[in-house]
């Protein structure tokens, strides 16, 4: 089991897709490698993908939806079990479908560098809520590609612009 954290999900209820047109990103995606689990939420303008250490037992990747999200912020508990698929205790259904492989899209979009990037600011004001959460008292550094900006450190990927998704 882990805990994902109050302050974190509630940011990222901002970040995570609202719209039914691409369901899979109505939810966080969750993978684990074996040594860590990986959350990922976009709604293919703004993404941010948050890495924590794991030791249990390996699973599939799977999308948990924005409702047991929500649900999980209003109780104040966001202890993930991978395994039983629960979220604060409560069971949740994952959201069927391919969650876009971001690292890839990523990857080719970083060697394509400018210096005229334009994004929204209201996106650009979430992100910078969801690096407070997770790294209150730091200043958020965004690198800029052709058509979007990033931020990378050892826990926490975040990118604002056209993904390509």
């Amino acid at each position: 089991m882990i805990d994902l954290g109050v302050r974190f999900l509630k940011s990222m209820l901002k970040v995570i897709s609202k719209k039914e047109i691409r369901h899979y990103l109505c939810g966080l995606h969750v993978k684990c490698d074996g040594e860590s689990i990986t959350v990922t939420g976009s709604n293919g303008h703004m993404l941010v993908s948050r890495t924590y250490l794991y030791s249990g037992q390996v699973f599939d990747e799977f999308i948990i939806p924005v409702v047991a999200l929500q649900n999980a912020c209003n109780i104040g508990s966001t202890t993930l079990n991978p395994i039983e698929k629960t979220l604060a205790g409560l069971k949740f259904k994952p959201i069927a479908g391919k969650y876009p492989n971001f690292n890839r899209v990523m990857t080719a979009m970083v060697e394509k560098q400018s210096d005229h990037v334009c994004f929204n600011l209201h996106y650009l004001s979430i992100l910078q809520s969801v690096y407070e959460a997770v790294k209150p008292k730091q200043n958020l550094r965004i690198n800029f590609g052709e058509s979007f900006g990033w931020h990378k450190s050892d826990d926490l990927t975040m990118a604002i612009g056209n993904l390509g998704v």
